[in-house]
């Protein structure tokens, strides 16, 4: 098998009532490795070299070995009918807050991603460039869009969040991403950046701070 092979992904909050696939935005990937469902032969992975132990925290780390299967010569093909079912829960603040401290985690391995293949697809996947670094820096002056989306979303912990209040959970959790991007980008510059983590995973307890403003709680 001298190719990867994909199949579809169905992102859905309701698992018990399934009948068939319901595919909106979030199922598509232009990724040549997604590991949402996604298969390729050992020899082929043996040679590229597995996943690379430098991503020690969530992201990034399949596409990069993507990236390596890709430059051996394979190519993807789609198998139509192989379809996961993605259970993602719909959103209430306490997720928004572990999903931040995902984010985090994901920042910092765009970081390491884009240093492991600075093109410009790894940037225009990541945003990790100008253009969109300058705008969450705009953005961003005063940390006065985080506390807007922060007194939006957190009250109860517990409800389903819908409509307004879950659009600024989204952008909240993509503020803490640009933001972490740019501490990072910040601290490689003074050698103090840990991107990559200390361990394979950071705690939900002890989240790290994102800039002056930005508190995950």
């Amino acid at each position: 098998m001298d190719h990867v092979v994909r199949g579809w992904v169905n992102h859905t909050d309701d698992l018990e009532n399934i009948t068939r696939p319901h595919f909106n935005l979030q199922d598509f990937s232009t990724a040549f490795f997604w590991t949402s469902n996604v298969s390729a032969s050992r020899k082929h992975l043996l040679q590229a070299g597995l996943f690379d132990e430098d991503f020690r925290e969530y992201g990034w780390e399949d596409l990069e070995l993507g990236m390596r299967l890709k430059r051996l010569g394979l190519d993807m093909k789609y198998n139509k009918k192989a379809i996961v079912y993605h259970y993602k829960a719909r959103w209430t603040p306490a997720d928004v807050k572990r999903l931040c401290r995902q984010a985090q985690a994901k920042a910092r391995t765009a970081v390491i991603f884009v240093e492991k293949h600075p093109t410009w697809r790894t940037r225009l996947a990541t945003g990790l460039h100008g253009l969109r670094l300058l705008a969450h820096t705009i953005l961003s002056v005063g940390g006065l869009m985080e506390r807007f989306y922060r007194s939006v979303v957190f009250h109860d912990d517990n409800e389903v969040l819908t409509g307004f209040r879950l659009l600024c959970a989204q952008q909240l959790v993509i503020y803490v991403y640009f933001q972490t991007i740019i501490d990072c980008l910040r601290e490689k510059r003074r050698g103090t950046c840990r991107a990559g983590g200390q361990t394979g995973s950071h705690s939900e307890s002890e989240p790290s701070p994102v800039g002056q403003n930005a508190t995950i709680r």
